[in-house]
């Protein structure tokens, strides 16, 4: 409108605010993205495959179904296989189903529509053997596996947090304002013998006023520098717009043990219990040795 009206600089000054706010959260989130690709390349995963009576190790995006593919303790599942073999196989599936415990692989068929736990006589895409080894069937890859199919459902739209939210109901507040405030001005301006574009000028002027045309690039700024006090932290913060929700935080709760944890136990040592003094064996010290429970 600015532009229109003939306010060069009023029109130029405002698209290069927004252009710098916009940039900002492009540029960051640029940089997040391409460190997660980086990292994501550093990995490389092959696997051992069966291939004209032979084996050998290619790398697992060339995995097709029908391949062979022999499992050993360590290895991770390079695709949904159906078992044809096991020798004490057991798979660690927490990556899938969020168990822990370790899952005894067979050949036997599993009947009915089985859930992903009950799959004994699959090997799924992700997990990894803990005990034992086997051959399997490849029936599935990429977007096809379950483990595929989780990952696209959680690339399909990236949920809004609260600081989003928060902030753009206050914005809706204030176009809300700036529109009656506008409106008003400019409807009596005419009302008072004022020209229509000198009107018009002040009614912009005044909408401009009360915007602050600084918020997204306040905003931007403030997320990118604590992305960057993150990242010297080694924490890598792919969305800047949830370090604002992550301050929020007060109480946080993680599900399941082997998931997030080793899911393991460790003995320490050995405590009598004749004749312990109470306050060694009480919650308050054993919190205190262990760290806050979630």
């Amino acid at each position: 409108m600015s532009a229109f009206v003939g306010e060069g600089i009023s029109a130029l000054t405002i698209a290069v605010i927004v252009t710098i706010s916009v940039g900002l959260g492009f540029v960051n989130e640029f940089r997040a993205e391409r460190s997660a690709v980086a990292l994501h390349e550093r990995l490389r995963h092959t696997a051992v495959v069966l291939r004209n009576g032979a084996r050998s190790r290619i790398d697992v995006s060339g995995i097709v179904p029908g391949d062979v593919v022999i499992l050993s303790v360590g290895a991770v599942v390079p695709a949904d296989l159906r078992l044809i073999a096991t020798t004490g196989l057991e798979c660690d599936e927490g990556i899938v189903t969020g168990e822990s415990s370790a899952v005894a692989k067979s050949t036997n068929a599993v009947a009915g529509a089985a859930a992903l736990g009950d799959l004994t006589c699959c090997a799924l895409m992700g997990t990894v053997v803990q005990a034992g080894s086997g051959t399997g069937l490849v029936v599935a890859t990429g977007g096809d596996t379950e483990f595929g199919r989780i990952a696209l459902g959680l690339d399909v739209q990236e949920p809004v947090t609260e600081f989003q939210r928060g902030l753009g109901q206050f914005s809706t507040f204030l176009l809300i304002i700036a529109v009656i405030l506008t409106s008003s001005i400019f409807v009596a301006a005419l009302l008072l013998g004022r020209p229509l574009i000198d009107s018009l000028l002040f009614s912009l002027a005044i909408a401009v006023g009360i915007t602050p045309q600084l918020l997204p690039a306040v905003v931007s700024a403030s997320l990118a520098a604590g992305s960057r006090r993150l990242a010297r932290q080694k924490v890598l913060v792919k969305r800047v717009v949830c370090i604002e929700d992550l301050g929020d935080l007060d109480l946080l709760v993680t599900d399941k043990t082997g998931t997030l944890t080793t899911g393991s136990i460790r003995f320490d040592r050995a405590l009598p219990i004749e004749g312990e003094d109470a306050e060694r064996l009480s919650p308050r010290t054993a919190r205190h040795r262990c760290g806050p429970p979630l």
